[in-house]
């Protein structure tokens, strides 16, 4: 018998095609916390806003705060330890300026803007400022006057030693040094006199700072001579 006939092969697989297509995709960029880029932006731009706003009422508070501190400061202190820094007539009309000043607060100026309540301090000050610092020189004069006298006293106690260790200062130095106490001390006296008999109503003769001004030059003249070296002993 003959052989089994064998089975074709089967049919190979269709042919297919791969075609590449390029599409644009519109993608939203979404946060971890799944808010979308434009709504955190607008986010972010509204509590920045918010700060700003925050921050612009509380500086306007402040603001207004020391305007009104200052006319109820200036208010007492010109009835108090100003009262002699100011003419009488001069005092009135800048209380009158703070008590105009202390109705507009409470009215016309209750919402005013930061700047205006600074404007309005500056203006006060230019008029209490003087008043203020006159007292305050008149004040710092007496200690400025007893630290002179009391370096006077030292300089002199110092030319006076008789330490071995200043043997070396003659005395033709030492009386250079106290005929400047002499000196210094008149003019202390002059000058104490001339503060008592000057109106406090203007500006002191003299400062505090011009006193010790004089205390130091006086110092260091008595220390230029007290602290010279001794001289090389003889080769």
């Amino acid at each position: 018998p003959s052989a089994a006939a064998t089975p074709p092969p089967p049919p190979p697989p269709p042919q297919t095609k791969t075609i590449t297509r390029l599409e644009r995709l519109e993608v939203e960029e979404v946060s971890s916390l799944g808010m979308a880029r434009k709504a955190l932006d607008e986010a972010v731009a509204e509590e920045c806003e918010m700060v700003l706003q925050d921050r612009v009422v509380q500086e306007t508070h402040d603001s207004k705060n020391r305007l009104e501190e200052y006319v109820y400061a200036m208010r007492d202190a010109l009835g108090g330890r100003l009262a002699a820094y100011v003419e009488p007539g001069e005092s009135e009309k800048f209380v009158q300026r703070l008590n105009d000043m202390e109705e507009w607060l409470y009215g016309e100026g209750e919402e005013a803007s930061k700047g205006v309540y600074g404007e309005q301090l500056q203006g006060l000050r230019a008029t209490g400022d003087p008043i203020d610092a006159r007292y305050k020189q008149f004040e710092a004069l007496p200690d400025a006057f007893r630290a002179l006298s009391n370096s006077i006293q030292d300089c002199l106690e110092w030319v006076g030693s008789t330490d071995s260790k200043f043997k070396h200062i003659s005395e033709e130095e030492r009386g250079e040094v106290r005929t400047e106490c002499a000196e210094v001390e008149g003019w202390v006296e002059e000058q104490r006199k001339g503060v008592g008999e000057a109106p406090k109503t203007t500006a002191p003769p003299l400062t505090a700072q011009d006193v010790m001004r004089r205390r130091a030059s006086l110092s260091e003249n008595c220390r230029k001579v007290m602290e010279r070296p001794k001289p090389a002993p003889p080769a």
